[in-house]
């Protein structure tokens, strides 16, 4: 479903916010997919990646051993990886003590008696740990495993930054540094996320909307007079849409839930925090 747009001036569009849950297949492919979107998300570069016949994507393996290759492990994370390992196999160390990884214990054992771990990690963890030969030992999640969950939040960069402060989870956010908002990729303009509390502004509406559209034309003439975008950005408002990808387990989004919908939260969190939990 495509984002509402609430106002458009010559450039600037004023937009709600969307939350999107980005399901992810459990296949190998599956993972890279997951790993490409997110990356993809930060650089703006989705109209990259290639699909075949059946919609999966053909870009997706060169991709994650691109970011490997470069040294990005960020992308990595958001590629859920689902184990069952047995202890005869002497690996489950590899998880057990990574706090980036859970593990629980199945209440049967193995054929030969050995107890069986449902363990939850990404691929970030198997790249860094060299464990990726562990991929063998893949599964759909079970009703043992902590499952993860990743969504992909259209936002004001002002509570995406407030939501990065939850450092247990995995995040990527669109970046400023890369994006050039002047050029015709972006139709040469910024979009500006609605505050919630947009109709209590009577009065002082225009007063917003004047000081969004300075902020658009300063960083366009910054950018158009030789100005790196980097730089330029310095001048972008704090509610200037963002794309914030998410990946959390179902402990970290229960925590994230009750600290984030609380009478204390601001309005615009609160709002896009009930959102998620409304579809997890």
């Amino acid at each position: 479903m495509l984002r509402r747009i609430l106002y458009i001036n010559k450039h600037m569009k004023l937009i709600e916010n969307k939350i999107e849950k980005l399901e992810q297949k459990y296949d190998l492919l599956g993972i890279y997919e997951q790993i490409e979107i997110a990356g993809r998300t930060a650089y703006k570069s989705l109209d990259k990646i290639e699909y075949d016949e059946n919609g999966r994507s053909k870009t997706a393996k060169e991709f994650v051993d691109k970011m490997i290759e470069l040294g990005h492990g960020s992308p990595l994370e958001h590629g859920t990886v689902y184990l069952l390992i047995s202890s005869k196999d002497n690996i489950i160390q590899h998880y057990f003590y990574n706090k980036y990884s859970t593990c629980n214990l199945l209440p049967y054992p193995d054929n030969d008696g050995s107890p069986i771990w449902a363990v939850t990690t990404n691929y970030r963890v198997m790249v860094e740990n060299n464990t990726l030969d562990d991929l063998q030992r893949r599964c759909e999640p079970t009703e043992f495993h902590e499952k993860r969950t990743t969504f992909r939040l259209t936002c004001a960069r002002v509570q995406a930054d407030s939501f990065v402060r939850h450092r247990v989870f995995s995040f990527l956010m669109e970046s400023t540094r890369y994006c050039n908002y002047s050029n015709g990729k972006f139709n040469s303009e910024i979009e500006v996320v609605k505050p919630t509390r947009i109709d209590t502004f009577k009065g002082v509406l225009n007063e917003f909307i004047k000081s969004w559209e300075k902020s658009e034309s300063a960083y366009i003439q910054l950018v158009n007079h030789g100005v790196k975008p980097e730089d330029a950005r310095d001048v972008l408002p704090l509610q200037l849409k963002t794309e914030l990808i998410m990946t959390g387990t179902e402990s970290q989004w229960e925590q994230f839930f009750k600290l984030r919908i609380s009478d204390h939260a601001h309005p615009d969190a609160k709002y896009i925090v009930e959102q998620i939990k409304g579809q997890l």
